[in-house]
């Protein structure tokens, strides 16, 4: 069986002991208020967009490319893309000349 709190807490032990245990509720609390705040604005007051579709498709417009990742090194004149790109539109990723020379040379993945 345990021994009583005042057999071997000192009176500031049990003091802060309560203050730390109430500040503990507080934060739970806090942090549950914020998480079902969140999920109530999320899924009961749905954000809407703003605007109309533009009827730009993204492939028409020349000045935007696909967003391949990529390494820069400063031994490589090119970035080096990381995932494989043969199933990829290759004229949305924005490079140019032997462009089969350079999938090939730059894939850092096989």
């Amino acid at each position: 069986m345990l021994p009583m709190a005042k057999e071997w807490m000192t009176l500031s032990q049990e003091k802060y002991s309560a203050f730390f245990g109430w500040a503990l509720v507080g934060i739970v609390a806090l942090v549950s208020f914020s998480i079902v705040t969140r999920l109530v604005i999320r899924f009961v007051f749905p954000q809407k967009p703003i605007g109309k579709a533009q009827k730009a498709q993204f492939s028409d417009v020349f000045e935007i490319y696909g967003y391949v990742p990529q390494v820069k090194l400063n031994e490589y004149q090119y970035p080096l893309p990381i995932r494989d790109i043969d199933d990829n539109d290759h004229a949305v990723i924005g490079l140019s000349g032997d462009l089969e020379l350079q999938y090939q040379y730059a894939l850092l993945i096989c």
